[in-house]
């Protein structure tokens, strides 16, 4: 089904080679635009996407919802959310990949048996792609595309160097955030000026470099089944713009290697399970709401949230082991209380202006991590560039 024409003013009806459809369409924010589509035929999901003209990466369908059915019409109501308008538009984008990735082809991962190995998880944090590293601190620091691509290359070399000959379940590649640094310049909130390549150049830097990384990771025959899961509320470059950069390095793969699952998590905190281990993933700074950030050190109170958190989300500390996961302070430890076990992940990129300042110099890293399905005892591996 093919859609020739939308008008935006008003209603329009016109027959296509399957059914009769009309299509109104009104702004109801800068964000957002309702569509309202009455068919002569149920409508799946992909017809509905394409009907309403999203592409994916600028724009995607929100919400969908079936107001009515009688006398063989079926009427949907689509609230599509265009992401930005100051970038790539879908062909664009398709044009700028083939540009600065390799060309796709499709292959097949390594065959390998599970072996008594569970869980391998890969946490990367605060890559602050396209920062131009800080020099407002007693602790000056240079970061480039070329460093980043380094560290990231450092991070799978000791990966095969830990796995050795071993062959895991399942790998889950985790990037709790912060994945871009800026857009025009300032963090999401705005307000907070950091030093910054361009918008484009901040987000060619994130995918070139991340493709890479999760190729490298997928042809490595370490796992039998790969996971990727990106953290998009974070307070540097916002649930949009990691949006789009994520999705952008998901369009590249997704063909290449068709079993990998990829997730884009957009809310604040969301539980992930493996066995009798339930992992909540957050950046640990949200994109609008927080004042101050989930804390470095865990008190009573934060251990109580999560506490009220993992429970009201049937995880039982007695029942399941509980992890909250975060990145945001640059710093790495590993802290206990009564919801469970709370890991800070260092950042790829090291000292900030505001990390050096707040907290000091951090040293750049990232984390391996290796779970059982029953049992609570976790092997932790730091990696340090």
């Amino acid at each position: 089904m093919t859609v020739k024409e939308i008008n935006y003013c008003k209603s329009i009806a016109y027959k296509t080679d399957e059914p009769t459809l009309e299509i109104s369409v009104k702004s109801t924010s800068d964000n957002e635009v309702q569509h309202t589509i009455k068919s002569s035929k149920p409508l799946q999901p992909k017809e509905l996407e394409e009907l309403a003209g999203v592409d994916g990466v600028t724009s995607y369908i929100k919400q969908t919802w079936l107001k009515s059915h009688r006398n063989g019409e079926w009427t949907y109501s689509i609230l599509v959310y265009n992401v930005a308008k100051d970038f790539y538009n879908f062909s664009q984008l398709q044009k700028k990949l083939s540009d600065i990735l390799p060309e796709v082809k499709p292959v097949k991962l390594p065959k390998v048996v599970p072996t008594v190995k569970g869980l391998l998880a890969l946490y990367v944090s605060d890559i602050h792609a396209g920062s131009l590293g800080n020099e407002l601190t007693p602790f000056p620091t240079k970061y480039t595309k070329s460093i980043l691509n380094k560290r990231l290359n450092t991070h799978f070399l000791k990966t095969k160097e830990y796995v050795k000959d071993n062959v895991y379940e399942e790998c889950w590649l985790v990037n709790l955030g912060d994945s871009i640094n800026s857009w025009q310049g300032h963090t999401t909130r705005q307000g907070h000026e950091v030093p910054s390549e361009n918008n484009r150049t901040q987000f060619d830097i994130f995918v070139q470099s991340l493709s890479q990384y999760y190729e490298n990771i997928f042809n490595s025959g370490i796992a039998k089944k790969y996971k990727v899961i990106s953290i998009l509320n974070d307070n540097h470059s916002g649930v949009d713009l990691s949006y789009m950069a994520t999705k952008a390095v998901e369009l590249y793969l997704m063909n290449k290697y068709p079993t990998v699952e990829f997730i884009h998590q957009e809310k604040f905190i969301d539980i992930y399970q493996y066995g009798k281990h339930r992992f909540a993933f957050t950046h640990g700074k949200d994109e609008k709401l927080m004042k101050y950030p989930m804390k470095a050190i865990l008190d009573d109170k934060l251990d109580n949230w999560l506490f009220q958190y993992f429970n009201h989300n049937k995880c039982n500390p007695e029942d399941t082991f509980n992890h909250l996961i975060k990145g945001d302070i640059h710093i790495k430890n590993e802290l206990h209380g009564k919801f469970g076990r709370y890991v800070n992940v260092p950042s790829v990129m090291g000292t900030s202006d505001y990390i050096a300042i707040n907290y000091g110099y951090t040293k750049p890293g990232a984390i391996i991590e290796e779970y059982s399905k029953c049992d609570n005892n976790v092997i932790t591996f730091p990696i340090w560039f």
